[in-house]
């Protein structure tokens, strides 16, 4: 005899057709809806026989041909060797190699020595003379029709002539430092995205079209968060191997240089803070200056003697609001503790970290996270978890965003610009 539960599904013959008609039925309804919810969620734009519809949130499936892209590398400062990070968002197919120049004419003339030139995209990777790289862009694109993007790196002064009037001379920009204020870049009168959001979150759609073509790329202005200063193999944890903030013999740190002149006194306000106000002096934060920039201590110090025995980093801002100890922080399981700004809501969601109106409020919170899990509690564990989940998950944002960029690229250059 069949078990009571199992009765049930012993149903004649007619009912089981008609059931299975039904529920065939409701499916067909459902992936007509669908559909049609799909199609009311896209973006079209069409121009001289060239069409490009794409969903949000949609990550690209169809195989793509190989596509050949040159990263050219301003020789500035501290690049090439701190530079080299282009390819990091890179989708699979794009084949890519790097380049170094001095000025425009270098550029043009090593290009020009690598053959076949008409074969590569390019990504010119600068931190100042966008005047002059931008009306080589202009150039090039219209010459080879083959795209050109930027990406503006270190622009911490958001100098207006090199973006207004320059941006739009290139496929695409990617650029740090998202700030606003009286001289922010939404003064511009441009819409700066960020990416990774159009696949985790909310973005304008792609490509721009109409009237918006004179002041910004087709394929948009985006701002990206600045990841660590250098790359290391101790930044290349996976989210599940972070030690755990209650297994951390330290509280807080911060090593860094003093202010600067654009820090605005910040640096200054964060140690008074913590060594002589009410709330921060008991956390025993140990707050240390250094001679310079990422000056003081070896990387494998800073990352495996502070940070990864730190349960909390300290993050106040440098020449930007924006640094490179947020995501070096993130990726090491050191909460970051940081005043708040702009920048840190507008990936897909708040960057996970504490967050406060002044130092004063960062280190009442610190202190009160700390006491709950001295009291067994799991609040500052869990905020470890979800920065660490988050930026994770960010990353992946990024390079899907990235790869509808290229794809839209692709198609447009192969489709229509011949």
């Amino acid at each position: 005899m069949a078990h009571p539960k199992q009765q049930r599904f012993h149903k004649n013959p007619i009912t089981l057709i008609v059931s299975g008609g039904l529920f065939l039925y409701l499916a067909l309804i459902f992936t007509s809806v669908t559909r049609s919810n799909l199609k009311s969620d896209s973006s079209n734009y069409e121009k001289n026989g060239w069409t490009v519809q794409t969903e949000r949130r949609q990550t690209i499936s169809k195989k793509r041909p190989v596509a050949f892209l040159t990263i050219a590398v301003d020789n500035r400062i501290s690049c090439p060797d701190k530079c080299v990070f282009g390819h990091g968002i890179l989708p699979n197919w794009v084949k890519y190699r790097y380049i170094v120049f001095a000025d425009v004419d270098d550029l043009q003339k090593t290009l020009s020595e690598s053959l076949p030139e008409d074969d590569t995209h390019l990504m010119i990777v600068a931190r100042t003379n966008i005047v002059n790289l931008a009306n080589f862009a202009s150039t090039r694109r219209s010459r080879l029709k083959k795209s050109v993007g930027l990406w503006h790196m270190a622009d911490e002064r958001l100098v207006p002539g090199e973006i207004k009037g320059q941006y739009n001379k290139f496929d695409y920009v990617i650029r740090h430092y998202l700030r606003f204020g009286e001289r922010g870049f939404h003064t511009f009168d441009i819409t700066l995205r960020a990416l990774g959001n159009h696949t985790c979150g909310s973005s304008p759609p792609l490509p721009v079209t109409g009237e918006t073509l004179q002041k910004e790329p087709r394929f948009g202005s985006h701002w990206i968060m600045l990841g660590p200063h250098e790359d290391h193999s101790l930044l290349r944890f996976d989210a599940d191997e972070v030690w755990p903030t209650s297994r951390r013999p330290l509280n807080c740190s911060f090593h860094g240089r003093k202010d600067v002149h654009r820090s605005k006194g910040e640096r200054k306000m964060m140690y008074t803070a913590f060594n002589d106000g009410a709330d921060g002096k008991s956390l025993n934060c140990d707050v240390s200056y250094s001679t310079g920039f990422a000056a003081g201590k070896s990387k494998f110090d800073y990352l495996a003697g502070d940070l990864q025995n730190n349960k909390i980093g300290l993050s106040p801002r440098g020449s930007n609001v924006e640094t490179h100890r947020l995501t070096e922080a993130l990726i090491m399981g050191a909460v970051p503790a940081v005043v708040d700004e702009p920048y840190l809501h507008a990936p897909y969601q708040t960057v996970p970290a504490i967050i406060g109106k002044d130092w004063e409020s960062v280190a009442k919170e610190m202190k009160r996270l700390l006491s709950d899990e001295r009291r067994g509690g799991k609040e500052l564990e869990n905020l470890q978890e979800k920065g660490v989940q988050f930026y994770k998950k960010y990353e992946k944002c990024v390079k899907s965003d990235f790869n509808l960029i290229m794809t839209l690229i692709d198609e447009y250059y192969t489709n229509f610009m011949k």
